[in-house]
């Protein structure tokens, strides 16, 4: 999505340079740089966060997970969740 992006701000900035020296160039430039967005913006994956926060409501620690392996990171985090709750209770 960022390359897409960062094409655009190109087309955008330099448009009527490119357009004066070549219509097309810029007509294939723009069709690229929304290609790249929609392609960027279709194959990313979802990042899933966990954080967990200190008695005094500080973050103590940030847990993250990209990929198929969902369930062994909420079994995981569900274990660290456990964990926390016993220490609290001394």
């Amino acid at each position: 999505m960022v390359p897409g992006m960062v094409v655009l701000i190109g087309v955008v900035i330099f448009g009527e340079k490119i357009y004066s020296h070549s219509p097309v160039g810029f007509w294939i430039a723009l069709a690229a740089s929304f290609a790249g967005m929609i392609l960027g913006f279709v194959s990313t994956k979802r990042i899933k966060y966990y954080r967990y926060h200190h008695e005094s409501g500080f973050p103590a620690f940030d847990l993250s997970e990209l990929g198929n392996k969902r369930e062994l990171f909420e079994s995981f985090s569900e274990l660290i969740d456990k964990q926390i709750t016993e220490s609290k209770r001394g």
